[in-house]
């Protein structure tokens, strides 16, 4: 979070954290940060609709084998971005992402998040079938 500009106060005897994220100045997740988890592709949604563009490196390994990150691209296309890849980093870009559905041939629990972060603003509706049971992702911004 620092990263991308945000002020981040964290109290390790009190157990909380303040996140400041008004001032973001930069749009990229470089690899030395993304490449220790997967779950580091999460912050292209929120970047992408904050920014209107986020350079995201591939994300890094996971426990469970290969996890790939089609299911994202493939939803921000949905609703509007544009997605490219160009040397190892997912480069999306958006002036405002529109609502559509979504459809995922498998359950994508990382998909389906970063999907929700990135169209918590965008314009209209938005429907996504086949999503992964569990209920506290099944609330669809906009519903």
């Amino acid at each position: 979070m620092r990263h991308i500009g945000a002020k981040v106060d964290f109290d390790r005897e009190a157990r909380t954290m303040t996140v400041d994220a008004r001032q973001l100045v930069n749009n990229s997740a470089p690899y030395e940060l993304m490449n220790q988890m997967r779950a580091s592709f999460l912050v292209l949604g929120p970047i992408l609709q904050r920014m209107r563009e986020a350079m995201i490196s591939l994300p890094g390994g996971c426990s469970l084998g290969p996890r790939p990150v089609n299911y994202h691209i493939q939803g921000f296309k949905s609703l509007g971005a544009e997605v490219s890849e160009e040397k190892g980093y997912i480069i999306a870009k958006a002036k405002r992402l529109k609502g559509g559905t979504i459809y995922f041939d498998r359950p994508s629990h990382t998909g389906t998040e970063n999907l929700m972060y990135g169209a918590v603003m965008a314009e209209a509706r938005h429907g996504l079938s086949t999503p992964p049971a569990i209920p506290k992702l099944l609330i669809w911004p906009g519903t």
